[in-house]
C-alpha cells in the first residue's frame, strides 16, 4: 500500500493550478471540471517522466491515509480505491473509504451535469 522508499522520485514538483480544460483524477477516476483547482504532481520515477492529476480532496485524503495507515510514508499514486477496498474491514480504512466514496460521488455528479 505505502510506496515507502521503494520507488522515490528523482525529482518532483507539485502545483495547484486551476483547470483550463477537463482532466481526470488518477485516484477516483472522475472528472476534474474546468475552473476547478486540482493537484498536479510531475516528476521522474525510475528514469521515466510522469504526471498525476488529482482532485484536491483526493490528494488530501491520501495525506490522511499516509498518516493513518502508512506511518507518514509516501503513498503510491493511482492505488487509492484498490487499497481502501482491500483494507475495507480495518476500522481506520472504513472511515477513509466512506470519505473517498463521498468525493467520488460528488465529482461523478458534476460529470453527469
Amino acid at each position: 500500500m505505502c510506496s515507502g522508499d521503494e520507488n522515490p522520485a528523482s525529482c518532483c514538483t507539485v502545483t495547484r493550478p486551476k483547470a483550463r480544460k477537463q482532466h481526470w483524477c488518477c485516484e477516483c477516476g472522475e472528472s476534474i471540471p474546468i475552473g476547478t483547482v486540482y493537484v498536479n504532481t510531475s516528476g521522474i520515477w525510475d528514469g521515466n517522466a510522469d504526471r498525476f492529476k488529482q482532485h484536491v480532496e483526493c490528494h488530501d485524503l491520501l495525506d490522511e491515509i499516509s498518516k493513518t495507515m502508512c506511518g507518514g510514508e509516501p503513498w503510491a499514486f493511482t492505488q487509492l480505491q484498490y487499497e481502501l477496498a482491500e483494507y475495507r474491514e480495518w476500522p481506520p480504512a472504513v472511515r477513509l473509504l466512506a470519505k473517498f466514496e463521498a468525493i467520488k460521488a460528488k465529482y461523478a455528479e458534476v460529470t453527469r451535469e
